[in-house]
């Protein structure tokens, strides 16, 4: 494995899975998270900055079943920490897992353009 599929945060071959196999629809879906995604992490972040653990709990929920079909672990690991954050009302725990969430999707932004641009 190359040091380049270590830093990957999108598992090609299981999106490509979830997508049936078909790369056309696999290149829709990242389309369409690629246009929506930048609207569900401002409402996130929105619900961190004011403290509203309940919308915190759900906007993560939300946007974990979507970075799901992408096999992105990382993005889904940090969803289900602001997940449970909001659950747990633990507002302490949200800033640096919103942080952390930020920083793999824009890793995953890039690999899903490039992903998309592949299959075209």
């Amino acid at each position: 494995m190359s040091i380049s599929q270590h830093l990957r945060v999108l598992d090609v071959e299981y999106a490509l899975n979830r997508a049936g196999g078909d790369r056309v629809l696999l290149r829709e879906l990242a389309f369409l998270f690629l246009g929506e995604y930048p609207k569900q992490l401002m409402t996130l972040a929105a619900a961190v900055a004011s403290g509203d653990t309940d919308e915190v709990s759900r906007s993560a929920h939300t946007l974990k079943g979507s970075v799901v079909n992408f096999g992105a672990v990382e993005a889904v690991h940090a969803l289900a920490s602001l997940e449970q954050a909001g659950r747990n009302r633990n507002r302490a725990e949200c800033p640096a897992a919103l942080a952390e969430l930020e920083r793999v999707l824009a890793q995953l932004r890039v690999e899903l353009a490039a992903l998309a641009a592949q299959t075209a």
